[in-house]
């Protein structure tokens, strides 16, 4: 019932960035299969992740997936080290950019994919986006 519960939010959530063009009417939240993690954990990462691809301008969102345990293992030191924080996780995420680059510092008309997120938190508490983009 949580799951359900979870996913319902997220999807509520989703519905409510459309307006500000970012996001695909076909965006796409993968499930996560997690030792680490809990829906509830990953859910609120990807919410995060949704809230800060808004600074992508001329983007649109496509696909967020869980990177995986081996993957927040091997970084976790790495996401660590950017300031006070006790837990990280690794999210990718594939979007498209529009004929203008976005900004200027993507490529026009072009599909990114395996974008990495590295988040970090601490005590249970709001994700942090500590940085993204190709590792």
């Amino acid at each position: 019932m949580r799951r359900l519960a979870g996913w319902t939010l997220l999807f509520v959530f989703v519905l409510s960035l459309f307006g500000c063009g970012k996001t695909g009417g076909d965006m796409r939240v993968r499930g996560i299969d997690s030792e680490i993690y809990t829906d509830e954990d990953y859910l609120a990462a990807v919410q995060a992740v949704i809230a800060g691809f808004r600074d992508f301008q001329g983007c649109t969102l496509k696909e967020i997936s869980y990177a995986g345990d081996e993957t927040v293992r091997k970084e976790q030191e790495y996401i660590l080290g950017f300031g006070d924080y006790d837990e990280g996780i690794v999210l990718l995420s594939s979007f498209t950019v529009d004929e203008h680059g976005g900004d200027g510092s993507l490529e026009p008309n072009h599909t990114y994919t395996r974008w990495g997120w590295y988040l970090a938190r601490k005590n249970g508490g709001k994700w942090n986006i500590v940085t993204c983009g190709y590792g």
